[in-house]
């Protein structure tokens, strides 16, 4: 290696060391990622000729656009009905489209609608013609209704419910409803069949101890306002996907925080371009049955039983602190896919095989922080890690894993640092471009045991503190070159371990995980520091993390 490329790599250890002490630092990662590929990344990649393997670009059959009218939160005053909930009873209507009948407002025709009061059990219902658009505009409202979707729209070209400026909104709905038989799949407190977008400053606050917190049938999108939704299923639930531009998110749900569930393969998935979010779900914080794509937002998990889930996961951008019962980032097929896949491979010869879906997570940007007592990093596919800074603290268990996959784990950029049990550890492949390498130790460290890698010349090239103990950990960050010698160094025991190839371990490299994980082991008492996020990034006011993560059995049953 040229000194001077020597040199710009140890100007860069003090940096990345600070870096890799939190795991997500705004002020040094862009820094760091500009001198990457004038540093060692590029000389590393010269000195690997395999070939990578590609990652698919799967959201390219995803619609991911928000159109004009979704970002449109203006309306006419002069020009619209309004609809004011007087005495918790009464009901006065300025305007047309509007007919009522014992405290239900059903809106018959397209247009805008204003709505404001309170009323103590009452609905509104959307049934208009399939080629008309309607806008609710909710300017404080505060409406229960027990035993029914509080709004319910039945059929709309579009609906989109603006929530005003200033305006503090609250629908709320009973245990039980009661349903006849042409909706008796009606099961949320705002339920929609047709899109819905939710759009504008205002504050809009769910709670319901019946299934779910919004429901659209077809595509539910949010392009701002500040939603604070408690529900007993999933707190929002798009059933052909979810698209969110910006807003507040403070979700506590019985099932999934944000969850979107379709069996059309190029349905059922979730993309996120930005927005803040607090999330506690007794499942997953963010499940996708197709893809889950995350351009940006700060995302706050602090209890799921598995993060985020899809059939594909992919971060560009953000900022990702998640805590997990059991698995941190999981990607896998759903049941319908893998039956149609081993139903295929059983007929070959009527020449009726089914294609076996694509399976992966891939990193390229962001930062992300895991805790989790499953595998932290499970792909029953392939694992890519590209960009981005990644911090995984994994299982105590033997059975589980700081990272794992089914196929092929490529790195080819970025930094992750990953410490869990050793029991069933894996590392990348040499498929990769950068090095890596995974050590496991003697005997289990404690988390309060720096973890450091340090050149031959004792200069060091990384140092972080696991946040919970550890017997293990997978490293790769582009200073490491293929051909040195590293000393890795945690409590009283130290150690090294050479880079002969692309990949190393001290035990004999392993890769190539196995399937899905195995039983999560008990849950920390409190959230790590580092999963605290810094300025910018906190819980909104008012919101406490739980001292624990209930265990399973004190899980609500679905």
């Amino acid at each position: 290696m040229k000194r001077k490329k020597i040199t710009k790599m140890l100007a860069l250890t003090m940096t990345v060391a600070i870096l890799l002490s939190g795991c997500a630092s705004d002020d040094v990662a862009s820094e760091v990622t500009e001198n990457f590929e004038d540093s060692v990344m590029t000389e590393s990649s010269l000195a690997q000729e395999e070939t990578v393997i590609p990652a698919e670009d799967v959201w390219e059959s995803m619609d991911i656009e928000f159109s004009s009218g979704d970002l449109e939160v203006g309306y006419d005053e002069t020009e619209n009905t309004t609809i004011e909930f007087l005495d918790e009873s009464e009901i006065v209507v300025s305007g047309g489209g509007v007919e009522l009948a014992d405290n239900v407002v059903a809106i018959t025709a397209g247009g805008t609608y204003i709505l404001s009061g309170s009323i103590a059990e009452g609905q509104v219902v959307v049934d208009v013609a399939q080629d008309e658009n309607v806008q609710l505009v909710l300017n404080g409202v505060k409406m229960h209704c027990e035993k029914h979707a509080a709004l319910y729209i039945e059929q709309a070209k579009k609906v989109f419910l603006t929530l005003a400026a200033g305006s503090e909104n609250t629908l709320s709905g009973g245990e039980i409803y009661e349903l006849a038989s042409k909706d008796s799949d009606v099961d949320g407190v705002i339920f929609s069949r047709e899109d819905m977008t939710i759009n504008g400053s205002g504050t809009l606050c769910i709670s319901t101890a019946y299934q779910h917190g919004i429901v659209s049938e077809k595509i539910l999108s949010v392009t701002g306002g500040d939603l604070e939704i408690t529900s007993a299923g999933h707190a929002l639930d798009g059933k052909n996907c979810v698209k969110i531009k910006s807003g507040t998110f403070t979700l506590t749900a019985g099932e999934d925080g944000i969850h979107s569930g379709n069996e059309d393969s190029n349905k059922g998935y979730v993309y996120i371009e930005d927005g803040i979010f607090t999330i506690n779900a007794v499942d997953d914080g963010i499940h996708a049955d197709g893809h889950l794509l995350v351009d940006g937002g700060e995302i706050l998990i602090a209890q799921s039983n598995e993060g985020m889930e899809g059939r594909t996961v992919t971060i560009r951008d953000g900022k990702i602190a998640l805590k997990s019962e059991d698995d941190g980032i999981n990607a896998t097929a759903s049941k319908e896919e893998t039956t149609e896949a081993l139903q295929g491979a059983g007929e070959e010869a009527a020449n009726e095989t089914k294609e076996e879906p694509v399976v992966f997570i891939r990193f390229m940007g962001g930062e992300v922080v895991v805790d989790a007592n499953g595998d932290g990093i499970d792909s029953n596919g392939n694992l890519y890690m590209e960009e981005g800074n990644v911090c995984v603290y994994g299982p105590l268990s033997d059975g589980d894993a700081a990272i794992d996959y089914e196929t092929a784990a490529v790195v080819t950029g970025g930094v992750m640092l990953a410490s869990g049990s050793s029991g069933m550890s894996v590392g990348f492949g040499r498929q990769s471009t950068q090095c890596s390498f995974m050590y496991a130790f003697e005997s289990t460290k404690l988390a309060s045991e720096t973890v450091t890698v340090s050149d031959s010349s004792g200069n060091t090239i990384i140092a972080w503190t696991p946040d919970k103990d550890y017997s293990c950990i997978v490293v790769t960050t582009p200073l490491l070159v293929k051909g040195y010698t590293y000393t890795v160094h945690a409590g009283e025991e130290q150690g090294e371990i050479e880079l002969t190839d692309i990949v190393a371990s001290n035990r004999g490299h392993q890769e190539m995980g196995g399937g899905p994980g195995g039983m999560p082991g008990n849950p920390p008492e409190s959230l790590p520091e580092d999963m605290r996020f810094r300025e910018g990034m906190k819980p909104p006011e008012g919101m406490e993390r739980p001292a624990r993560m209930p265990r399973p059995e004190e899980q609500t049953a679905k």
